[in-house]
């Protein structure tokens, strides 16, 4: 659920720094790392919806499904 209200809110409650030569992998490991440090930790669903979510072109239509999703509950 967390990882759903970042996108939707376009930004997540704490600074993350990588340098550009990680892989998707060693990226993943430290958002999961970095988010567990603040006690968010992401199950590998919102890692897979996180890579989704980075290799989209059109992030709004992601955010508006998560949205339409959660106005159906």
């Amino acid at each position: 659920m967390l990882l759903k209200q970042i996108i939707l809110t376009k930004s997540i409650p704490f600074e993350i720094k990588m340098p550009q030569t990680y892989t998707a992998d060693e990226k993943a490991a430290e958002v999961r790392a970095s988010m567990a440090m603040e006690n968010m930790p992401l199950t590998e669903a919102d890692i897979q919806l996180l890579r989704v979510y980075q290799a989209a072109s059109d992030k709004e239509s992601i955010r508006n499904q998560l949205l339409t999703e959660y106005a159906e509950v």
